[in-house]
């Protein structure tokens, strides 16, 4: 049997502990959006679409994670258990059994391996996607401060679109003043 370093069982405690702060900061943000009243959405149909497509993106996520977390408990699990390889191998159907003859000796690299790829490409997409929804979500949120200061429906459209809509002269000036520090710096 495999057992874990002290550094190993560290770095998969620290990986595992991000990728539910991630989960937990996803779920928040997906429930969210889900709660923004429908009555208002309606007035504002460029709002209803963005959110809609935001949480169909998600739930294709959350399918995705219903595949992940199981697999990620299992291994975390058997880390805990000083690598129960025994629970893990059954798990996979026995496939490292057939591999390794039965002895499961030096595939824990490869079981961390294909835990840190799932983990690290559901984080990758959590991250995308959560960047998006909080955009979609500030936008719900100004238009719905925008509503309760008596704009109405037309005027906070432009609003938005205004201010987030276009590139903004701001974003160009900070665009040519990181291009000319490259270049500044690769001329050195």
């Amino acid at each position: 049997m495999s057992t874990p370093t002290a550094a190993e069982s560290t770095q998969t405690e620290t990986v595992i502990a991000e990728f539910q702060r991630k989960i937990a900061e996803f779920n928040n943000l997906y429930d969210s959006l889900r709660a923004v009243p429908d009555s208002f959405l309606t007035d504002h149909p460029d709002l209803w679409g963005e959110r809609n497509r935001v949480l169909q993106s998600g739930l294709n996520i959350k399918r995705t994670l219903a595949d992940v977390i199981p697999k990620v408990e299992l291994f975390t699990q058997s880390f805990a258990d000083n690598f129960n390889w025994e629970s893990v191998s059954d798990y996979w159907g026995g496939l490292f059994d057939r591999v390794t003859g039965g002895d499961g000796l030096g595939l824990m690299p490869l079981a961390w391996g294909a835990i840190a790829l799932a983990v690290g490409g559901a984080s990758a997409a959590m991250t995308k996607w959560i960047s998006d929804a909080y955009i979609v979500r500030s936008k719900i949120d100004a238009a719905q401060k925008l509503s309760r200061d008596g704009f109405s429906t037309t005027q906070i459209t432009d609003i938005l679109r205004t201010e987030y809509g276009g590139i903004k002269f701001s974003y160009l000036l900070a665009g040519a003043a990181g291009l000319l520090l490259v270049l500044r710096l690769t001329r050195q």
